[in-house]
Protein backbone atom coordinates (compact mmCIF):
# COMPACT_ATOMS: atom_id res chain seq x y z
CA UNK A 1 0.00 0.00 0.00
CA UNK A 2 2.83 2.39 0.86
CA UNK A 3 4.48 1.63 -2.48
CA UNK A 4 1.27 2.49 -4.31
CA UNK A 5 0.86 5.80 -2.47
CA UNK A 6 4.51 6.63 -3.07
CA UNK A 7 4.24 6.09 -6.83
CA UNK A 8 0.98 8.05 -7.01
CA UNK A 9 2.53 11.06 -5.26
CA UNK A 10 5.59 11.00 -7.51
CA UNK A 11 3.34 10.95 -10.57
CA UNK A 12 1.27 13.88 -9.29
CA UNK A 13 4.33 15.90 -8.28
CA UNK A 14 5.83 15.55 -11.74
CA UNK A 15 2.71 17.13 -13.25
CA UNK A 16 2.69 20.17 -10.92
CA UNK A 17 3.55 23.66 -12.24
CA UNK A 18 6.84 25.03 -10.86
CA UNK A 19 5.74 28.49 -9.73
CA UNK A 20 3.55 29.96 -6.97
CA UNK A 21 1.52 27.89 -4.54
CA UNK A 22 1.71 24.74 -6.65
CA UNK A 23 5.49 24.81 -6.17
CA UNK A 24 5.08 24.75 -2.40
CA UNK A 25 2.50 22.02 -2.74
CA UNK A 26 4.82 20.04 -4.99
CA UNK A 27 7.68 20.28 -2.48
CA UNK A 28 5.45 19.16 0.38
CA UNK A 29 4.14 16.23 -1.63
CA UNK A 30 7.67 15.23 -2.62
CA UNK A 31 8.69 15.28 1.05
CA UNK A 32 5.73 13.03 1.90
CA UNK A 33 6.57 10.71 -0.99
CA UNK A 34 10.22 10.50 0.11
CA UNK A 35 9.32 9.54 3.67
CA UNK A 36 6.79 6.99 2.49
CA UNK A 37 9.42 5.55 0.16
CA UNK A 38 11.91 5.21 3.03
CA UNK A 39 9.29 3.48 5.17
CA UNK A 40 8.31 1.11 2.38
CA UNK A 41 11.94 0.28 1.65
CA UNK A 42 12.54 -0.75 5.26
CA UNK A 43 9.38 -2.85 5.45
CA UNK A 44 10.19 -4.53 2.13
CA UNK A 45 13.51 -5.91 3.36
CA UNK A 46 13.57 -9.69 3.15
CA UNK A 47 14.21 -11.79 6.21
CA UNK A 48 17.19 -14.07 6.21
CA UNK A 49 16.34 -17.68 5.50
CA UNK A 50 16.48 -19.13 8.99
CA UNK A 51 14.30 -21.18 11.35
CA UNK A 52 14.81 -19.03 14.43
CA UNK A 53 11.35 -17.61 15.14
CA UNK A 54 12.35 -14.97 17.67
CA UNK A 55 15.27 -13.74 15.56
CA UNK A 56 12.83 -13.15 12.72
CA UNK A 57 10.46 -11.34 15.08
CA UNK A 58 13.38 -9.26 16.35
CA UNK A 59 14.36 -8.20 12.82
CA UNK A 60 10.77 -7.37 11.90
CA UNK A 61 10.39 -5.36 15.09
CA UNK A 62 13.51 -3.37 14.28
CA UNK A 63 12.11 -2.64 10.84
CA UNK A 64 8.86 -1.42 12.39
CA UNK A 65 10.74 0.83 14.83
CA UNK A 66 12.76 2.34 11.98
CA UNK A 67 9.66 2.83 9.82
CA UNK A 68 7.50 4.76 12.30
CA UNK A 69 9.52 8.06 12.33
CA UNK A 70 9.35 8.31 8.51
CA UNK A 71 5.58 7.83 8.54
CA UNK A 72 5.17 10.34 11.37
CA UNK A 73 7.13 12.90 9.34
CA UNK A 74 4.99 12.16 6.30
CA UNK A 75 1.87 12.57 8.41
CA UNK A 76 3.09 15.98 9.67
CA UNK A 77 3.86 17.13 6.11
CA UNK A 78 0.42 16.02 4.94
CA UNK A 79 -1.19 18.44 7.38
CA UNK A 80 0.32 21.31 5.35
CA UNK A 81 -1.24 20.07 2.13
CA UNK A 82 -4.79 21.11 1.30
CA UNK A 83 -6.62 18.78 -1.02
CA UNK A 84 -8.50 21.85 -2.36
CA UNK A 85 -5.33 22.82 -4.23
CA UNK A 86 -5.54 19.61 -6.25
CA UNK A 87 -7.81 18.88 -9.19
CA UNK A 88 -11.05 17.15 -8.21
CA UNK A 89 -9.97 13.80 -9.66
CA UNK A 90 -6.89 13.73 -7.40
CA UNK A 91 -8.41 14.79 -4.09
CA UNK A 92 -9.78 11.37 -3.18
CA UNK A 93 -6.35 9.74 -3.09
CA UNK A 94 -4.89 12.49 -0.93
CA UNK A 95 -7.80 12.40 1.51
CA UNK A 96 -7.46 8.62 1.61
CA UNK A 97 -3.76 8.91 2.50
CA UNK A 98 -4.56 11.40 5.28
CA UNK A 99 -6.86 8.78 6.80
CA UNK A 100 -4.52 5.88 6.14
CA UNK A 101 -1.32 7.19 7.71
CA UNK A 102 -2.55 7.90 11.28
CA UNK A 103 -4.16 4.47 11.59
CA UNK A 104 -1.07 2.81 10.09
CA UNK A 105 1.26 4.59 12.52
CA UNK A 106 -1.01 3.59 15.42
CA UNK A 107 -1.17 -0.04 14.26
CA UNK A 108 2.60 -0.26 13.80
CA UNK A 109 3.17 1.16 17.30
CA UNK A 110 0.78 -1.45 18.72
CA UNK A 111 2.53 -4.18 16.75
CA UNK A 112 5.87 -2.93 18.04
CA UNK A 113 4.59 -3.30 21.62
CA UNK A 114 3.15 -6.75 20.91
CA UNK A 115 6.36 -8.05 19.31
CA UNK A 116 8.42 -6.69 22.21
CA UNK A 117 6.29 -8.70 24.66
CA UNK A 118 6.28 -11.80 22.43
CA UNK A 119 10.06 -11.76 22.20
CA UNK A 120 10.27 -11.92 25.98
CA UNK A 121 7.48 -14.50 26.33
CA UNK A 122 9.03 -16.74 23.66
CA UNK A 123 12.41 -16.70 25.39
CA UNK A 124 14.44 -14.68 22.89
CA UNK A 125 17.15 -13.81 25.43
CA UNK A 126 16.68 -16.55 28.02
CA UNK A 127 14.76 -19.77 28.56
CA UNK A 128 11.21 -19.48 29.94
CA UNK A 129 8.95 -22.05 31.62
CA UNK A 130 5.14 -22.01 31.47
CA UNK A 131 2.29 -23.93 33.01
CA UNK A 132 -0.47 -24.51 30.44
CA UNK A 133 -3.98 -25.31 31.65
CA UNK A 134 -6.32 -27.18 29.30
CA UNK A 135 -9.84 -26.05 30.24
CA UNK A 136 -12.88 -28.10 29.27
CA UNK A 137 -15.58 -25.47 28.74
CA UNK A 138 -18.24 -28.18 28.44
CA UNK A 139 -17.89 -28.15 32.23
CA UNK A 140 -17.65 -24.41 32.59
CA UNK A 141 -15.75 -22.75 35.41
CA UNK A 142 -15.10 -19.10 36.20
CA UNK A 143 -12.08 -18.71 33.87
CA UNK A 144 -13.40 -20.97 31.12
CA UNK A 145 -13.68 -24.61 32.12
CA UNK A 146 -12.66 -27.47 34.37
CA UNK A 147 -8.88 -27.95 34.46
CA UNK A 148 -8.56 -31.64 33.75
CA UNK A 149 -5.15 -31.58 32.07
CA UNK A 150 -2.04 -29.46 32.09
CA UNK A 151 1.31 -29.17 30.37
CA UNK A 152 4.65 -27.85 31.58
CA UNK A 153 6.97 -26.63 28.86
CA UNK A 154 10.28 -24.82 28.48
CA UNK A 155 10.82 -22.51 25.52
CA UNK A 156 13.95 -20.83 24.17
CA UNK A 157 14.07 -18.57 21.12
CA UNK A 158 10.62 -19.73 20.09
CA UNK A 159 11.47 -23.44 20.22
CA UNK A 160 9.88 -25.76 22.78
CA UNK A 161 12.82 -27.63 24.27
CA UNK A 162 10.93 -29.67 26.87
CA UNK A 163 7.27 -30.67 27.15
CA UNK A 164 5.55 -32.68 29.89
CA UNK A 165 1.84 -33.66 29.82
CA UNK A 166 1.05 -36.08 32.67
CA UNK A 167 -1.33 -38.88 31.73
CA UNK A 168 -3.32 -38.47 34.93
CA UNK A 169 -3.83 -34.76 34.41
CA UNK A 170 -4.12 -32.41 37.36
CA UNK A 171 -5.12 -35.28 39.64
CA UNK A 172 -1.48 -36.43 39.52
CA UNK A 173 -0.62 -33.39 41.65
CA UNK A 174 -2.91 -34.32 44.54
CA UNK A 175 -0.46 -36.70 46.21
CA UNK A 176 2.25 -34.06 46.45
CA UNK A 177 0.04 -31.27 47.75
CA UNK A 178 1.63 -30.20 51.05
CA UNK A 179 -1.12 -27.81 52.15
CA UNK A 180 -4.78 -28.79 52.53
CA UNK A 181 -7.17 -25.94 51.75
CA UNK A 182 -10.81 -25.80 52.74
CA UNK A 183 -13.15 -25.70 49.75
CA UNK A 184 -15.48 -22.73 49.14
CA UNK A 185 -18.90 -23.54 50.55
CA UNK A 186 -20.46 -23.89 47.08
CA UNK A 187 -17.66 -26.17 45.87
CA UNK A 188 -18.17 -28.51 48.83
CA UNK A 189 -21.02 -29.94 46.76
CA UNK A 190 -18.28 -32.08 45.15
CA UNK A 191 -15.20 -31.77 47.37
CA UNK A 192 -14.22 -30.91 50.93
CA UNK A 193 -10.93 -29.47 49.76
CA UNK A 194 -9.78 -26.74 47.40
CA UNK A 195 -7.47 -28.39 44.86
CA UNK A 196 -5.55 -27.08 41.89
CA UNK A 197 -8.13 -28.36 39.37
CA UNK A 198 -10.77 -26.19 41.07
CA UNK A 199 -8.53 -23.18 41.71
CA UNK A 200 -9.75 -21.20 38.69
CA UNK A 201 -12.49 -20.06 41.05
CA UNK A 202 -12.21 -16.33 40.31
CA UNK A 203 -13.34 -14.91 36.94
CA UNK A 204 -10.32 -12.57 37.02
CA UNK A 205 -7.77 -14.90 35.41
CA UNK A 206 -4.63 -13.29 36.95
CA UNK A 207 -6.12 -13.87 40.42
CA UNK A 208 -6.88 -17.52 39.66
CA UNK A 209 -3.55 -18.02 37.86
CA UNK A 210 -1.54 -16.78 40.84
CA UNK A 211 -3.38 -19.24 43.08
CA UNK A 212 -2.81 -22.10 40.62
CA UNK A 213 0.90 -21.25 40.29
CA UNK A 214 1.30 -21.30 44.08
CA UNK A 215 -0.58 -24.60 44.41
CA UNK A 216 1.54 -26.11 41.63
CA UNK A 217 4.72 -25.28 43.53
CA UNK A 218 3.21 -26.53 46.83
CA UNK A 219 2.57 -29.84 45.03
CA UNK A 220 6.26 -30.20 44.15
CA UNK A 221 6.10 -28.50 40.78
CA UNK A 222 8.68 -26.04 39.48
CA UNK A 223 8.34 -22.29 39.63
CA UNK A 224 7.07 -20.88 36.34
CA UNK A 225 7.33 -17.63 34.41
CA UNK A 226 3.65 -17.63 33.59
CA UNK A 227 0.36 -19.51 33.36
CA UNK A 228 -1.57 -19.93 30.10
CA UNK A 229 -5.18 -21.13 29.93
CA UNK A 230 -6.46 -22.70 26.71
CA UNK A 231 -10.10 -23.66 26.22
CA UNK A 232 -11.13 -26.71 24.21
CA UNK A 233 -12.55 -24.44 21.48
CA UNK A 234 -8.98 -23.47 20.47
CA UNK A 235 -8.26 -27.09 19.60
CA UNK A 236 -11.36 -27.22 17.41
CA UNK A 237 -10.38 -24.00 15.60
CA UNK A 238 -6.84 -25.23 14.95
CA UNK A 239 -8.02 -28.58 13.57
CA UNK A 240 -10.26 -26.65 11.19
CA UNK A 241 -7.09 -25.24 9.59
CA UNK A 242 -4.60 -28.06 10.17
CA UNK A 243 -6.95 -30.85 9.10
CA UNK A 244 -7.65 -34.28 10.65
CA UNK A 245 -5.07 -35.98 12.88
CA UNK A 246 -4.90 -39.77 13.15
CA UNK A 247 -3.94 -41.30 16.51
CA UNK A 248 -2.66 -44.75 15.63
CA UNK A 249 -2.58 -46.12 19.18
CA UNK A 250 -6.26 -45.29 19.65
CA UNK A 251 -7.30 -46.04 16.06
CA UNK A 252 -9.23 -42.79 15.85
CA UNK A 253 -9.15 -39.77 13.57
CA UNK A 254 -9.74 -36.45 15.30
CA UNK A 255 -11.31 -33.64 13.30
CA UNK A 256 -12.72 -30.20 14.05
CA UNK A 257 -16.23 -31.70 13.91
CA UNK A 258 -15.71 -34.63 16.30
CA UNK A 259 -12.95 -33.43 18.63
CA UNK A 260 -15.23 -32.66 21.60
CA UNK A 261 -17.11 -35.96 21.43
CA UNK A 262 -14.05 -38.14 20.76
CA UNK A 263 -11.79 -36.56 23.37
CA UNK A 264 -14.55 -36.65 25.98
CA UNK A 265 -15.20 -40.33 25.31
CA UNK A 266 -11.49 -41.20 25.49
CA UNK A 267 -10.92 -39.19 28.69
CA UNK A 268 -14.08 -40.20 30.54
CA UNK A 269 -14.89 -43.74 29.30
CA UNK A 270 -12.37 -45.57 27.09
CA UNK A 271 -9.14 -45.12 29.06
CA UNK A 272 -7.31 -48.08 30.65
CA UNK A 273 -8.68 -48.26 34.20
CA UNK A 274 -5.71 -50.26 35.47
CA UNK A 275 -3.07 -47.79 34.26
CA UNK A 276 -5.48 -44.97 35.23
CA UNK A 277 -4.15 -42.29 32.90
CA UNK A 278 -7.35 -40.85 31.43
CA UNK A 279 -5.61 -37.76 30.06
CA UNK A 280 -2.94 -39.70 28.13
CA UNK A 281 -4.74 -39.08 24.84
CA UNK A 282 -4.22 -35.33 25.30
CA UNK A 283 -0.50 -35.87 25.85
CA UNK A 284 -0.36 -37.86 22.62
CA UNK A 285 -2.39 -35.35 20.59
CA UNK A 286 -0.76 -32.04 21.59
CA UNK A 287 2.76 -32.80 20.21
CA UNK A 288 1.21 -33.80 16.87
CA UNK A 289 -0.66 -30.50 16.70
CA UNK A 290 2.49 -28.56 17.59
CA UNK A 291 4.49 -30.32 14.88
CA UNK A 292 1.85 -29.58 12.29
CA UNK A 293 1.60 -25.95 13.40
CA UNK A 294 5.32 -25.47 12.80
CA UNK A 295 5.22 -27.14 9.38
CA UNK A 296 2.18 -25.32 7.93
CA UNK A 297 4.01 -22.33 6.46
CA UNK A 298 1.26 -21.68 3.91
CA UNK A 299 -1.34 -21.43 6.70
CA UNK A 300 0.45 -18.89 8.89
CA UNK A 301 -2.10 -16.14 8.31
CA UNK A 302 -5.04 -18.39 9.25
CA UNK A 303 -3.21 -19.70 12.32
CA UNK A 304 -2.34 -16.18 13.52
CA UNK A 305 -5.98 -15.19 13.06
CA UNK A 306 -7.06 -18.14 15.22
CA UNK A 307 -4.74 -17.14 18.05
CA UNK A 308 -5.68 -13.45 17.78
CA UNK A 309 -9.41 -14.26 17.77
CA UNK A 310 -9.18 -16.63 20.73
CA UNK A 311 -7.18 -14.09 22.72
CA UNK A 312 -9.96 -11.56 22.06
CA UNK A 313 -12.69 -13.95 23.23
CA UNK A 314 -10.64 -15.08 26.27
CA UNK A 315 -10.38 -18.66 25.03
CA UNK A 316 -6.65 -18.10 25.48
CA UNK A 317 -5.59 -16.16 28.60
CA UNK A 318 -2.11 -15.19 29.75
CA UNK A 319 -0.69 -14.50 33.18
CA UNK A 320 3.00 -13.53 33.44
CA UNK A 321 4.98 -13.28 36.66
CA UNK A 322 6.83 -10.19 35.41
CA UNK A 323 4.65 -7.22 36.41
CA UNK A 324 5.77 -5.03 33.51
CA UNK A 325 4.96 -7.71 30.97
CA UNK A 326 1.65 -8.47 32.69
CA UNK A 327 0.65 -4.80 32.46
CA UNK A 328 1.29 -4.94 28.71
CA UNK A 329 -0.74 -8.13 28.39
CA UNK A 330 -3.56 -6.39 30.26
CA UNK A 331 -3.37 -3.49 27.80
CA UNK A 332 -3.62 -5.91 24.86
CA UNK A 333 -6.72 -7.49 26.42
CA UNK A 334 -5.04 -10.91 26.61
CA UNK A 335 -5.05 -11.48 30.37
CA UNK A 336 -8.68 -12.39 31.03
CA UNK A 337 -8.81 -9.70 33.71
CA UNK A 338 -12.11 -8.60 35.18
CA UNK A 339 -12.06 -5.11 33.68
CA UNK A 340 -13.21 -2.21 35.85
CA UNK A 341 -15.62 0.62 35.05
CA UNK A 342 -16.29 3.73 37.11
CA UNK A 343 -20.04 3.58 36.37
CA UNK A 344 -22.27 0.53 35.89
CA UNK A 345 -20.70 -2.91 35.64
CA UNK A 346 -22.01 -6.43 35.12
CA UNK A 347 -20.43 -9.89 34.94
CA UNK A 348 -22.62 -13.00 35.01
CA UNK A 349 -20.37 -15.92 35.95
CA UNK A 350 -21.54 -19.53 35.73
CA UNK A 351 -19.64 -22.25 37.61
CA UNK A 352 -20.62 -25.84 36.88
CA UNK A 353 -20.50 -27.77 40.15
CA UNK A 354 -21.79 -31.36 39.94
CA UNK A 355 -23.40 -30.44 36.62
CA UNK A 356 -21.43 -32.87 34.47
CA UNK A 357 -20.20 -32.21 30.93
CA UNK A 358 -23.33 -30.35 29.80
CA UNK A 359 -22.54 -26.67 29.29
CA UNK A 360 -22.25 -26.85 25.48
CA UNK A 361 -25.99 -27.64 25.58
CA UNK A 362 -26.90 -24.48 27.49
CA UNK A 363 -28.32 -21.41 25.80
CA UNK A 364 -28.32 -18.22 27.90
CA UNK A 365 -29.87 -14.77 27.61
CA UNK A 366 -28.94 -11.92 29.96
CA UNK A 367 -31.51 -9.10 30.14
CA UNK A 368 -30.15 -6.06 31.98
CA UNK A 369 -32.44 -3.15 32.79
CA UNK A 370 -31.36 0.07 34.49
CA UNK A 371 -34.07 2.49 35.59
CA UNK A 372 -32.63 5.99 36.03
CA UNK A 373 -34.94 7.97 38.29
CA UNK A 374 -35.43 11.73 38.28
CA UNK A 375 -33.35 12.09 41.47
CA UNK A 376 -30.42 10.30 39.82
CA UNK A 377 -30.90 6.94 41.59
CA UNK A 378 -30.45 3.84 39.44
CA UNK A 379 -32.28 0.55 40.03
CA UNK A 380 -30.96 -2.44 38.10
CA UNK A 381 -32.80 -5.65 37.31
CA UNK A 382 -30.84 -8.51 35.76
CA UNK A 383 -32.84 -11.43 34.37
CA UNK A 384 -30.96 -14.53 33.26
CA UNK A 385 -32.74 -17.15 31.15
CA UNK A 386 -31.05 -20.52 30.70
CA UNK A 387 -32.26 -23.33 28.41
CA UNK A 388 -30.89 -26.88 28.53
CA UNK A 389 -30.98 -28.31 24.99
CA UNK A 390 -29.13 -31.48 25.97
CA UNK A 391 -30.20 -35.10 25.52
CA UNK A 392 -31.86 -36.91 28.39
CA UNK A 393 -29.53 -39.90 28.02
CA UNK A 394 -26.23 -38.01 28.35
CA UNK A 395 -23.96 -40.36 30.35
CA UNK A 396 -21.85 -37.40 31.48
CA UNK A 397 -24.70 -35.31 32.90
CA UNK A 398 -24.79 -34.01 36.46
CA UNK A 399 -27.15 -34.18 39.45
CA UNK A 400 -30.54 -35.65 38.46
CA UNK A 401 -29.32 -35.91 34.86
CA UNK A 402 -29.00 -32.16 34.36
CA UNK A 403 -26.80 -29.08 34.44
CA UNK A 404 -26.08 -27.41 37.79
CA UNK A 405 -24.63 -23.90 37.94
CA UNK A 406 -23.51 -21.78 40.86
CA UNK A 407 -24.39 -18.44 39.30
CA UNK A 408 -22.60 -15.28 40.46
CA UNK A 409 -23.59 -11.75 39.41
CA UNK A 410 -20.72 -9.27 39.87
CA UNK A 411 -21.92 -5.66 40.27
CA UNK A 412 -20.37 -2.32 41.32
CA UNK A 413 -18.95 -2.39 44.84
CA UNK A 414 -21.60 -1.20 47.31
CA UNK A 415 -24.65 -2.21 45.27
CA UNK A 416 -27.66 -2.78 47.54
CA UNK A 417 -29.65 -5.99 47.19
CA UNK A 418 -33.42 -5.56 46.71
CA UNK A 419 -34.76 -9.00 45.76
CA UNK A 420 -34.05 -12.24 43.90
CA UNK A 421 -36.57 -14.53 42.22
CA UNK A 422 -36.57 -17.95 40.57
CA UNK A 423 -33.42 -19.63 41.92
CA UNK A 424 -33.16 -23.28 43.00
CA UNK A 425 -32.25 -24.72 46.38
CA UNK A 426 -29.65 -27.46 46.69
CA UNK A 427 -30.48 -29.67 49.73
CA UNK A 428 -27.98 -29.36 52.59
CA UNK A 429 -27.33 -33.11 52.63
CA UNK A 430 -25.86 -32.90 49.11
CA UNK A 431 -22.86 -30.96 50.44
CA UNK A 432 -19.71 -32.50 51.92
CA UNK A 433 -18.96 -31.86 55.58
CA UNK A 434 -16.54 -28.97 56.16
CA UNK A 435 -12.99 -29.99 57.02
CA UNK A 436 -12.15 -27.44 59.72
CA UNK A 437 -8.62 -28.82 60.01
CA UNK A 438 -7.86 -27.59 56.50
CA UNK A 439 -6.45 -24.12 55.91
CA UNK A 440 -8.82 -21.43 54.62
CA UNK A 441 -7.38 -19.47 51.71
CA UNK A 442 -7.27 -15.73 52.48
CA UNK A 443 -9.22 -14.77 49.34
CA UNK A 444 -11.88 -17.36 50.07
CA UNK A 445 -12.05 -16.28 53.71
CA UNK A 446 -13.16 -12.80 52.62
CA UNK A 447 -15.86 -14.29 50.41
CA UNK A 448 -17.17 -16.60 53.12
CA UNK A 449 -18.09 -13.53 55.18
CA UNK A 450 -21.47 -13.12 53.54
CA UNK A 451 -25.10 -12.17 54.06
CA UNK A 452 -27.89 -14.50 52.96
CA UNK A 453 -31.30 -13.25 51.90
CA UNK A 454 -33.89 -15.25 53.83
CA UNK A 455 -36.53 -15.27 51.11
CA UNK A 456 -34.38 -16.44 48.19
CA UNK A 457 -31.25 -17.81 49.92
CA UNK A 458 -29.19 -15.49 47.69
CA UNK A 459 -25.66 -14.95 48.98
CA UNK A 460 -24.35 -11.37 49.15
CA UNK A 461 -20.62 -10.78 49.58
CA UNK A 462 -17.58 -8.91 48.27
CA UNK A 463 -15.05 -10.31 45.81
CA UNK A 464 -12.54 -8.68 43.44
CA UNK A 465 -13.70 -5.23 44.61
CA UNK A 466 -17.24 -6.02 43.44
CA UNK A 467 -20.48 -6.78 45.22
CA UNK A 468 -21.57 -10.31 44.32
CA UNK A 469 -25.03 -11.88 44.37
CA UNK A 470 -24.86 -15.69 44.11
CA UNK A 471 -27.36 -18.54 43.93
CA UNK A 472 -28.09 -21.85 42.17
CA UNK A 473 -29.75 -22.82 38.88
CA UNK A 474 -30.35 -26.52 38.12
CA UNK A 475 -31.74 -27.55 34.71
CA UNK A 476 -32.69 -30.96 33.37
CA UNK A 477 -32.59 -31.54 29.60
CA UNK A 478 -35.49 -29.76 27.87
CA UNK A 479 -36.04 -27.35 30.75
CA UNK A 480 -35.72 -23.56 30.74
CA UNK A 481 -35.60 -21.19 33.68
CA UNK A 482 -35.49 -17.44 34.27
CA UNK A 483 -33.98 -15.99 37.43
CA UNK A 484 -33.93 -12.35 38.43
CA UNK A 485 -31.86 -10.13 40.72
CA UNK A 486 -32.80 -6.55 41.55
CA UNK A 487 -30.42 -4.09 43.21
CA UNK A 488 -29.70 -0.38 43.61
CA UNK A 489 -26.42 1.00 42.30
CA UNK A 490 -24.09 2.67 44.84
CA UNK A 491 -24.02 5.98 42.93
CA UNK A 492 -26.47 8.52 41.57
CA UNK A 493 -26.25 10.44 38.33
CA UNK A 494 -25.14 13.99 39.11
CA UNK A 495 -26.87 16.37 36.74
CA UNK A 496 -24.68 19.19 38.06
CA UNK A 497 -21.37 17.65 37.02
CA UNK A 498 -19.15 20.73 36.68
CA UNK A 499 -16.40 19.12 34.61
CA UNK A 500 -18.85 17.90 32.01
CA UNK A 501 -20.84 21.14 32.18
CA UNK A 502 -17.71 23.17 31.46
CA UNK A 503 -16.96 21.00 28.46
CA UNK A 504 -20.46 21.46 27.11
CA UNK A 505 -20.68 25.19 27.91
CA UNK A 506 -17.33 25.94 26.29
CA UNK A 507 -18.45 24.44 23.00
CA UNK A 508 -22.18 25.03 22.88
CA UNK A 509 -22.94 27.83 25.38
CA UNK A 510 -26.21 26.28 26.55
CA UNK A 511 -27.68 26.38 30.04
CA UNK A 512 -27.73 22.62 30.62
CA UNK A 513 -26.94 20.19 33.41
CA UNK A 514 -25.20 17.04 32.30
CA UNK A 515 -24.54 13.54 33.62
CA UNK A 516 -23.11 10.40 32.09
CA UNK A 517 -23.99 6.73 32.33
CA UNK A 518 -22.02 3.78 30.99
CA UNK A 519 -22.24 0.01 31.29
CA UNK A 520 -19.34 -2.42 30.94
CA UNK A 521 -20.37 -6.08 30.64
CA UNK A 522 -17.58 -8.61 31.13
CA UNK A 523 -17.91 -11.74 29.03
CA UNK A 524 -17.07 -15.06 30.67
CA UNK A 525 -14.37 -17.19 29.09
CA UNK A 526 -15.67 -20.47 27.71
CA UNK A 527 -19.35 -19.50 27.65
CA UNK A 528 -21.13 -20.06 24.35
CA UNK A 529 -24.58 -19.14 23.06
CA UNK A 530 -25.08 -16.09 25.30
CA UNK A 531 -27.00 -13.00 24.23
CA UNK A 532 -26.89 -9.68 26.09
CA UNK A 533 -29.86 -7.32 26.02
CA UNK A 534 -29.62 -4.06 27.95
CA UNK A 535 -32.34 -1.42 28.36
CA UNK A 536 -31.79 1.94 30.07
CA UNK A 537 -35.00 3.71 31.11
CA UNK A 538 -34.58 7.49 31.34
CA UNK A 539 -36.62 10.06 33.28
CA UNK A 540 -38.89 12.24 31.14
CA UNK A 541 -36.95 15.49 31.53
CA UNK A 542 -33.70 14.50 29.82
CA UNK A 543 -32.13 14.30 26.37
CA UNK A 544 -29.15 12.26 25.20
CA UNK A 545 -26.60 14.60 23.62
CA UNK A 546 -23.74 12.16 22.95
CA UNK A 547 -23.24 8.38 22.93
CA UNK A 548 -20.69 5.68 22.20
CA UNK A 549 -20.56 1.88 22.12
CA UNK A 550 -18.15 -0.96 21.43
CA UNK A 551 -20.48 -1.78 18.52
CA UNK A 552 -22.46 1.33 17.62
CA UNK A 553 -24.76 -0.62 15.28
CA UNK A 554 -26.11 -2.60 18.25
CA UNK A 555 -27.21 0.54 20.13
CA UNK A 556 -30.61 2.19 19.70
CA UNK A 557 -31.86 5.47 21.20
CA UNK A 558 -35.48 6.57 21.31
CA UNK A 559 -37.46 8.85 23.66
CA UNK A 560 -36.53 7.91 27.23
CA UNK A 561 -35.05 4.54 26.21
CA UNK A 562 -31.57 3.32 25.28
CA UNK A 563 -31.10 -0.29 24.19
CA UNK A 564 -28.04 -2.36 23.38
CA UNK A 565 -28.13 -5.98 22.19
CA UNK A 566 -25.26 -8.21 21.10
CA UNK A 567 -23.71 -11.66 21.36
CA UNK A 568 -21.64 -11.79 24.54
CA UNK A 569 -18.53 -13.40 23.03
CA UNK A 570 -16.28 -10.60 24.28
CA UNK A 571 -16.60 -7.65 26.67
CA UNK A 572 -19.25 -5.11 25.68
CA UNK A 573 -19.43 -1.40 26.50
CA UNK A 574 -21.76 1.51 25.84
CA UNK A 575 -22.35 4.92 27.38
CA UNK A 576 -24.01 8.29 26.86
CA UNK A 577 -24.23 11.85 28.16
CA UNK A 578 -27.61 13.06 29.43
CA UNK A 579 -28.66 16.71 29.40
CA UNK A 580 -31.41 18.22 31.56
CA UNK A 581 -32.73 21.77 31.07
Amino acid sequence: VLDEYHQWMLDITSMMPVVGKPLSLSRNMLAVATNISEAATILNQNLQDQDNLTENLFVINQQISQTIPYLEDAQADLENISSNLLPNNLRENLDSLKLYLPSTVSNLKNLNEIFTVLLDVLGHDKEKRYLVLFQNNNEVRATGGFIGSYALFDIYQGQIIDLEIPGGGTYDLEGGQTVKYRAPQALSLVNQHFNIWDANWWPDFPTSAQKISNMFQESGGASVDGVIAINAKVLQDLLGVLGPIYLEEYEITITADNVFAVMQEEVEINYNKEINQPKAVIGDLVPLILNRLLSFEDKQKEIINIFAGNLATKDIQLYLEDDNLQNKVDDFGWSGSLVNNDKDFLAVINTNIAGGKTDNDIQQTIDHQAEIRSNGEIINTVKITRINNGASNNPLSGIDGGNVSYLRVFTPLGSQFVEAIGFDTIPDNYFKATDYTAQLDENLAREETKLIDGASQTEIYTSLDKTVFANWVALKPGESQTVSIKYKLPFKLDFGNKLTNNWWEDFYKKDLSLANYSLLVNSQSGIRNTILNSSILLPNNVDIVWNTASDQSKMSITDYLVTYSNQLERDQYFGFIIATQ
